[in-house]
């Protein structure tokens, strides 16, 4: 009985060892994407909506996304809503930056107060992601990132690895 305790005690050590050394590749882009967004909170105090499941957005044509406010203050955001559109490069182990042609106007700030009676706390981001070559489509993650109006708090909401732009 002890001796198959330890061999299964010795088993489960040798099993951790290889998983541990094999990683995980996701974790692994995660951590990438975390290193280029220094000091910011995904995730908590705001969120995108998620669009359906299976959706593919069509190559040169806007996307509007919804955001929601989760928190109890007000979140400002720069006139373009701090959006970056990034796609990860699995030959170079990179997010790579898609340029976003979408036009904003009135320049200025842009802002989700917190839900309230009479405050409905989301608002509709649109982009333009600049893909223009043919080809299978593209995952992307699409980041906004702002301040809330009181702590100067740095926060974003991302939404990607599932959300494809191609046809």
């Amino acid at each position: 009985m002890l001796r198959i305790i330890i061999r299964s005690i010795v088993a489960l050590i040798f099993l951790s060892i290889i998983f541990a050394c094999n990683g995980n590749p996701l974790s692994g882009r995660e951590d990438l994407f975390l290193q280029q967004m220094p000091g910011v909170e995904f995730n908590t105090r705001i969120k995108f909506w998620s669009p359906k499941p299976s959706e593919v957005f069509i190559r040169g044509e806007h996307i509007f996304l919804t955001l929601e406010n989760l928190s109890k203050e007000k979140i400002i955001f720069p006139g373009d809503y701090g959006i970056r559109i990034l796609s990860f490069d699995e030959d170079s182990n990179k997010w790579i930056e898609i340029r976003n042609t979408m036009v904003y106007l009135p320049p200025g700030n842009a802002q989700i107060s917190p839900k309230g009676p009479d405050e409905p706390s989301v608002i509709g981001v649109g982009l333009s992601p600049d893909l223009t070559k043919d080809g299978p489509p593209t995952e992307v993650r699409i980041v906004v990132i702002g301040v809330e109006e009181n702590s100067s708090d740095r926060i974003g909401a991302y939404i990607g690895d599932r959300f494809k732009i191609g046809k």
